[in-house]
């Protein structure tokens, strides 16, 4: 790989988990492509907003009959269970960032599995998310040609391909979900297994964003895509096992996933728990 300075970069195949395209004007070789695939790699295209549009993925070599075979039973008791349990891993999430930046102790009432709207608890965190960095009037959308949202959809994407990834490799099929309908460059299960991971998006850019006084400089926005990947793989989140980096927590949640599907049962459903951060090799400002 060559910057645009002219140096070049290499990386060896078994590093790659996921490569993101945001740049315009990038080409690929046939051969590389097939080398990914081949190494597991999931290749994922962004448009101009950042958001993904299109995906190249490795062909699993493992499926898990049993577990697919309940995953296309659609609206099944299952499915509406997992979905119930993901939405409120979500909301608690997103509460845990409000305390952890003491921008506010929470949600305004308590937080149930199935008595508290997802789009209440959506329209109260954006709103203390976005006063937090002094632009009260910002609202979270993908479409909205913003530095935030683009930042956010950047963020997302870089997960997106953590969470297929892992979808695949454990035999699972990305275009059956449990909420998420199938649509054009859309894959219905990932997007269903990211939302408790999306806070940890959130949370990064927090990091990173708090503090400054305007986001328009491009050179911010290319500090963020350089170290959000980094970023994410330090975080640590709290699993039944033990404290677990995200990566290999997302690896564990998905497992556990196609074992709820395998067994028909939610009992080995766990939560990913947004409890304690190690970033490492965070969000440095310097960088900029």
């Amino acid at each position: 790989m060559r910057t645009p300075q002219g140096d070049e970069k290499r990386r060896a195949l078994e590093d790659l988990r996921a490569i993101i395209i945001a740049a315009r004007g990038l080409s690929f070789s046939s051969d590389l492509l097939e080398a990914l695939c081949s190494n597991g790699t999931v290749v994922l295209l962004c448009n101009e907003r950042y958001c993904p549009c299109g995906i190249v993925a490795p062909l699993t070599h493992v499926v898990q009959t049993e577990s697919v075979v309940q995953q296309c039973k659609i609206g099944s008791i299952l499915h509406s269970r997992l979905w119930n349990r993901i939405v409120a891993d979500k909301i608690e999430n997103q509460a845990n960032i409000l305390r952890l930046f003491e921008i506010s102790s929470g949600f305004p009432r308590p937080i149930g599995k199935r008595n508290y709207e997802e789009a209440t608890a959506a329209r109260y965190y954006w709103r203390k998310f976005f006063e937090s960095l002094g632009v009260p009037s910002e609202i979270r959308d993908q479409e909205r040609n913003t530095p935030i949202n683009n930042m956010l959809n950047y963020g997302y994407a870089v997960l997106s391909a953590l969470i297929h990834r892992s979808i695949v490799g454990h035999g699972l099929l990305p275009e059956i979900g449990f909420h998420h309908a199938l649509r054009f460059a859309g894959y219905p299960l990932v997007y269903d297994l990211m939302e408790p991971f999306r806070p940890m998006v959130d949370y990064l850019l927090l990091l990173f964003l708090r503090g400054r006084a305007g986001f328009e400089d491009e050179k911010l926005f290319e500090a963020w895509c350089r170290n959000v990947a980094t970023g994410l793989l330090q975080i640590v989140l709290k699993t039944p096992q033990q404290p677990m980096k995200l990566l290999y927590a997302i690896d564990q949640y998905i497992a556990m996933i196609a074992d709820c599907l395998k067994t028909n049962k939610i009992t080995p459903y766990w939560s990913p728990v947004l409890e304690k951060q190690s970033i490492q090799n965070g969000m440095d400002h310097n960088n900029v």
